[in-house]
């Protein structure tokens, strides 16, 4: 099956994280996520977050997830 959203990426994540994420589930998250992934699980589906630490460069940016 294909759906298509046509309001954007943003709309498109709440519809995924809207379909996947019942009340009270754990959502892994690291920092540098996209709002929309945290209003759509979150706020929408109410789920309880577990923030994940993520690496940052000698700049200080955010990179990826180190492995434990």
């Amino acid at each position: 099956k294909t759906y298509f959203v046509l309001n954007g990426t943003s709309a498109s994540n709440k519809v995924v994280c809207n379909a996947l994420v019942t009340e009270g589930d754990l959502v892994l998250f690291d920092r540098n996520n996209h709002k929309s992934n945290h209003h759509g699980a979150l706020i929408q589906a109410g789920g309880m977050p577990v923030y994940l630490e993520t690496a940052r460069n000698p700049w200080g940016f955010i990179g990826g997830m180190d492995e434990h």
